[in-house]
Formats: C-alpha cells, structure tokens, sequence
C-alpha cells in the first residue's frame, strides 16, 4: 500500500488519514494534525517537529568513575538542560530548543567528551508521536479549562491562598 500512496502522490495530492506516526514520517510531505474535531496545526515535519517540540533530547552513556561529575558538566555545557533519567551510567537530558541548536550540542559534546567520561551519546529531536501526544494534548488541557465554570476557576498563589 505504502508503494501505492508513494507512486500516486508524484502525479497527485493524496490525502492520508491515519494514526500511525511511522506511515505520516514515511508517506506525507505535510501534516495535519486534528484534535477533538478541530484542525491544530499543519506543514512538514520539521516544521511541526520545530514548532511543537520541546527540544533536543540528549543521551549519554559514560565512564562510571566519573558518573557523578557528568551531571555537572552537562549543566555547565548546557545551563538549560533538565536531567530526565538516571540509570547506573546512562543519562537522559532535555535541551531546550530555544536555547541552542543541534550542531552547537554536537560541537560542544565533542569538545568535552572525554573529561566529562562520556563513552557514547546522541542528540535527537523529537519523535512525531510526541509531538501528536503534545499537541493533542494542549487542547485537551484547554478544553478541560474551558469547561470549567468561570466561578470555580482559582489561581493557585505560593502561600497558599487561593484567589478567583
């Protein structure tokens, strides 16, 4: 079938409706994503990927003499990195997009890799899956927060006092 949709979409435009990420990164050129019978957003993959992702996903694999100065040096690097997981010598970072772009990651991993013990790593962008889930997920958030009567809506205040 995927033959099929690549040969007609040559000569045509075809219109694709489905669930599965894999079939949209393979097949389209551009996407529309659709949430609670609405049209959320539309272009190529790396449009939405740019737009709607949260960042770079950044994973680390490192010496385990030196697993405790790895959080560190990561922050250091990248002073807006989250830390996401942590398991034995194996780390997960989420590099804001905002704050720096693919290649600046990959220079300064290079540059600092081995005094940081980093053994391997990766740098990835967001899958389409995820950026469906969090686009998908923003309007449901805003539709449960449209429903909510304007009465009952409050602001959540440090000291704990709730204002309406």
């Amino acid at each position: 079938m995927w033959d099929i949709i690549t040969s007609l979409r040559e000569r045509c435009a075809v219109v694709l409706t489905t669930h599965s990420m894999e079939e949209c990164e393979a097949l389209c050129t551009r996407l529309g994503i659709m949430s609670g019978g609405r049209f959320r957003c539309l272009g190529g993959q790396q449009h939405l990927k740019s737009k709607h992702g949260p960042g770079y996903t950044l994973e680390l694999r490192v010496d385990p003499a030196k697993h405790n100065e790895t959080v560190v040096g990561i922050q250091r690097l990248f002073p807006s990195a989250v830390l996401l997981d942590e398991n034995a010598s194996k780390f997960k970072f989420e590099l804001p997009s905002t704050s720096i772009e693919l290649f600046e990651i990959f220079e300064r991993m290079e540059q600092s890799r081995e005094e940081l013990g980093v053994l391997d790593y990766s740098a990835s962008q967001p899958s389409l899956e995820s950026i469906f889930l969090n686009i998908v997920g923003r309007s449901a958030d805003a539709k449960r927060a449209r429903t909510v009567p304007r009465s009952t809506q409050s602001l959540s205040c440090g000291d704990g006092i709730s204002e309406p």
